[in-house]
């Protein structure tokens, strides 16, 4: 039987990837809520369990400690973490139906990649394409001043007639050589071309 030794930072950094994937390509939310879910609580215990947002942590509950009152704390990261548990737990509710929204699965990823990057580990590719895409679709949360901003806004201007499949594929192909590295990749006409480069796993 094969076995293989992984590092608890690769394992981390697997999940955060292979949720990143399956948001794009398959609009698949409940396999990448669950894998962010789940890289997100141990980045989280990773960091100082009493730690603050920006500070010393960067997670879920450096969040909670810096903008809740200490007897809500339960409460709001039961609250932040709503869908992950939803789909890793089925003592209550077993036949409920859930309603889980893209933009909710969206940003417990990028909790999950700040958090992956805040203790000092390199993003991989998809995290780097997950996180233009996150500010190009999110820029009313953005200071004037932010870094890069006039490149997002543009990406945003590129992006907002593909579908999220065809932004992932041109991001991949544009890092990869495949094709042309500049803005112009999202339109290019050469996007469809490299669709065949990911195959979606068979489902068994």
């Amino acid at each position: 039987m094969r076995t293989k030794m992984i590092a608890r930072y690769d394992a981390v950094r697997d999940q955060i990837s292979s949720a990143i994937r399956l948001f794009f390509l398959w609009d698949d939310l409940v396999s990448a809520v669950t894998l962010a879910g789940a890289a997100e609580r141990v980045l989280s215990d990773l960091q100082p369990q009493d730690g603050i947002f920006g500070v010393d942590a960067r997670s879920i509950r450096s969040m909670v400690n810096l903008y809740i009152k200490d007897e809500h704390h339960k409460d709001a990261a039961k609250l932040f973490r709503k869908d992950y548990d939803f789909f890793r737990h089925a003592d209550r509710n077993a036949t409920q139906s859930y309603e889980l929204k893209e933009s909710s699965v969206a940003w417990l990823l990028f909790v999950s990649l700040a958090s992956f990057e805040f203790l000092g580990q390199k993003k991989t590719m998809e995290m780097q394409a997950f996180a233009w895409w996150f500010m190009a679709t999110n820029t009313h949360w953005l200071k004037a001043n932010a870094p890069d901003l006039a490149f997002i806004m543009k990406l945003k201007e590129q992006i907002s007639e593909r579908s999220k499949r065809e932004y992932f594929m041109a991001f991949i192909a544009a890092t990869e050589g495949r094709i042309s590295n500049d803005l112009e990749f999202v339109l290019g006409e050469d996007t469809k071309l490299h669709s065949a480069m990911i195959v979606q796993p068979p489902r068994f």
